[in-house]
């Protein structure tokens, strides 16, 4: 038992946010049946103890008053970091975020070695490459995916876009739409056919041919009823469609969806084409 206020909290800790909800229940556990499983702790120089795993447990204790706390002290030459890594996803308390983060620390702390990280961790390595590729991926998809407006393997499929404008787009679309991983497979599918498509333009235009006119969408149609309309008001789909009032033809996408029952439909159709009596 370690008094708590001989207890630090990491130098560099896992996690970079905290679910309020979670803490205040932790809180409340810790006031009613304390601290049940111990913190693992390494001795510091001015005679406290660095908080190596339990940094959610210590702030618990804090909140409600405890004067001491169990831990468990390790060696000063235990890989700390591993052992924190391993408690935190043993737990499910990490965001992907801050999951690839620590990886790459390790990774870089451990001569670039995935497979040491991987032992440190007991992660495989498709696991630990997949979240050190998160950090390297696109900012705005990395971003969405730590305020929790997109899951990890949509992430991961629109890192894969090779269009970035085809990436921004889906990126909102998911967020609005809330698209599971292989929604955002088949439209990375259709727009890796558009880039396909441009490269083929670009190649027969500077071999003197005729370029293929490009299928690709175009800036996405910005206006306050956009900004309005509920998520399944839109369509991520680039099939051309005809305005049913001007017959002015679209990609699907720029396009608002409605509902119409079948007597409003008509009249609406006859005051379009200036039936009498409309």
């Amino acid at each position: 038992m370690i008094p708590v206020d001989q207890l630090r909290e990491p130098e560099d800790p896992d996690r970079t946010l905290f679910d309020e909800d979670a803490a205040d229940e932790l809180a409340r556990s810790v006031r009613d049946h304390g601290i049940i499983e111990p913190l693992v702790v390494r001795p510091l120089e001015d005679g406290t103890f660095e908080v190596i795993a339990g940094h959610r447990r210590l702030l618990a204790a804090r909140c409600v008053g405890l004067l001491e706390a169990p831990c468990v002290v390790r060696a000063g030459d235990a890989p700390f970091a591993g052992i924190r890594l391993a408690e935190n996803l043993d737990r499910e308390d990490l965001s992907p975020v801050d999951e690839g983060r620590r990886y790459k620390r390790l990774f870089e702390a451990n001569g670039e070695d995935v497979d040491k990280v991987c032992e440190l961790v007991k992660r495989g390595r498709a696991r630990v490459e997949g979240r050190m590729l998160l950090l390297a991926g696109d900012p705005r998809v990395l971003d969405a995916l730590e305020r929790g407006q997109i899951g990890v393997g949509v992430a991961e499929e629109l890192n894969a876009f090779k269009r970035s404008e085809g990436r921004s787009f889906h990126l909102d679309f998911a967020i609005r739409t809330g698209a599971t991983r292989a929604q955002v497979r088949e439209w990375r599918t259709r727009d890796d056919a558009v880039a396909a498509g441009e490269q083929a333009a670009l190649a027969a235009a500077s071999a003197g041919g005729s370029p293929v006119t490009s299928a690709a969408p175009p800036a996405p149609l910005v206006t306050p009823y956009a900004a309005m309309a509920p998520s399944y008001a839109f369509s991520s789909s680039l099939e051309p469609r005809e305005c049913v009032m001007c017959k002015q033809t679209e990609p699907e996408w720029r396009m608002f969806r409605t509902f119409w029952c079948a007597s409003c439909a008509q009249q609406h159709l006859a005051a379009r084409d200036g039936a009498p009596g409309a």
